[in-house]
């Protein structure tokens, strides 16, 4: 019922109707409610034509008026003492708009942008009021709508005055840029969210190199024991308290958050690096399903003078029921920056082994195995192509060299593993080989799902974000 009350919402919210914004006689409800009372206030222009006066009001914006929406003024006309006032006429002409309606008790004659309002009768009361409703210019470039108002008494006498708006089209200006969200970041919303909930059948489905976490506990002999119970295994066993440390370099790092990574690997495995969270069916999954669909619904409608009105409220609604799929993409990025400076370490500590057992292979000369990258991250692919150059088998640094990227780098080298170059390693290479392989496979597994949510981040958030940053330098009509 949440869902489908939320949906039912946001679908008012993307058909949004054209509306006009009243500028009318002092505090009427209707008017005063679409703006905000402090950047709103009446401004009146007198004018006088013999014993006739007149009064023009209209509800004046600290801001500009958008280009395409209404305006609206109103006259009161009244004679002076026992004057006449049948027989007065009111001319409007408007200069940058339309007028689109005269009412009152008068007569009205006239079209476009020219009015004549005639007083037949005198009403009780000798005063007769008038509502005036302009469309404003509705070209992209500022300008000023302007209303010519001439009074003429029965008598001959006549007065002239003049009220303005200034327009902006803040509709246009936001609208375009709208567009540009929709052919930039928005472009590929669709494209993403169908990546993420995807399973990659390229993959295997199961490790090819099953990583194995460096155990502090055997780095070297053990100095001192005590007896302890154990509640795993229901009796008492005796546990390593102190260790003999293992001399620098030899051997591999101890990283407290290798287990970690390599857990958190190991959920993307079987499910061939999709995260199960971005399925429709979880909290996650379902919340981009429903943003991505209302977010290129509003960025694919046509443009109308009201589209400033209510998307930030939209967004807002959209920012916190992402807020667990946000959340869920920072611990991605976390663990991708971990496992990458794992595999990072363990590469670096294979291809030390192995070429101290092979001396380098001659057809590699003595190039740095690993580049001196300060511009940025060292790619997975390029540890790879070291590792398969350390071995010294050039057949196999040309396979590793011609693969796209890292995974299928990885699956050259489990076929490696099976050949007798690979069984004629000895024991410590072969070991140090595999560790590094799985710390490689598991940062591919753990990128590549981080690369979903970067791609639906830039999306979705993104593209909001920019939409954001637009209305508030675009949207800057008031009344």
């Amino acid at each position: 019922m949440f869902r489908f009350s939320a949906s039912f919402a946001l679908a008012l919210c993307f058909h949004i109707l054209p509306v006009t914004i009243v500028l009318a006689q002092q505090a009427d409800s209707a008017a005063t409610a679409a703006l905000p009372p402090q950047q709103s206030k009446p401004e009146h222009r007198d004018i006088k034509a013999g014993p006739v006066t007149g009064r023009i009001t209209v509800l004046r914006s600290t801001t500009p008026f958008p280009a395409g929406g209404s305006a609206f003024a109103t006259v009161e006309v009244g004679a002076e003492g026992k004057a006449k006032l049948a027989g007065t006429e009111i001319v409007f002409e408007a200069d940058m708009a339309e007028i689109r309606n005269v009412t009152g008790a008068v007569a009205v004659d006239g079209t476009g942008r020219s009015r004549i309002a005639r007083i037949e009768t005198a009403p009780k009361g000798g005063k007769v009021s008038l509502l005036v409703e302009l469309a404003l210019a509705g070209d992209t470039s500022p300008g000023t709508s302007t209303l010519n108002v001439t009074l003429k008494s029965p008598d001959g006498g006549h007065d002239v005055t003049r009220v303005a708006w200034p327009v902006i089209d803040c509709a246009g200006g936001f609208y375009d840029d709208i567009v540009k969200v929709r052919n930039g970041s928005g472009s590929r919303i669709e494209e993403a969210v169908e990546a993420s909930q995807e399973r990659d059948k390229r993959r295997a489905g199961r490790w090819l190199f099953r990583p194995q976490a460096v155990s502090t506990a055997r780095r070297g002999k053990c100095l001192k024991s005590v007896k302890r119970w154990s509640r795993r295994h229901g009796r008492s066993v005796y546990v390593c308290t102190q260790f003999e440390e293992t001399a620098a370099g030899q051997g591999p790092s101890s990283v407290p958050y290798e287990r970690k990574v390599y857990a958190f690997a190991s959920r993307l495995v079987s499910s061939r690096a999709r995260d199960h969270e971005l399925s429709p069916r979880r909290d996650s999954g379902w919340a981009i399903k429903r943003v991505s669909g209302n977010l290129d619904g509003f960025l694919k409608q046509p443009p109308h003078p009201a589209i400033c009105n209510g998307p930030i409220a939209v967004f807002d609604y959209f920012d916190e029921r992402m807020a667990g799929f946000m959340k869920r993409a920072d611990t991605y990025d976390d663990m991708a920056e971990k496992s990458h400076a794992l595999a990072l370490l363990r590469t670096v500590e294979a291809v030390d082994i192995l070429r101290s057992r092979t001396d380098g292979h001659p057809g590699w000369g003595n190039a740095p195995l690993l580049p001196d990258r300060t511009d940025g991250e060292i790619p997975l692919k390029v540890m790879a192509d070291r590792l398969a150059r350390a071995t010294g088998d050039m057949t196999l640094g040309d396979e590793v060299a011609g693969t796209g990227n890292a995974y299928s780098a990885i699956e050259v080298f489990a076929g490696f593993m099976k050949n007798d170059t690979a069984k004629s390693l000895d024991k410590e290479s072969r070991v140090s080989l595999n560790r590094a392989l799985g710390a490689l496979e598991a940062a591919d597994y753990i990128a590549a799902v981080a690369g979903h949510y970067k791609d639906l981040r830039h999306a979705l958030a993104g593209s909001m974000t920019t939409l954001r940053k637009a209305h508030g330098d675009k949207c800057t009509c008031g009344g």
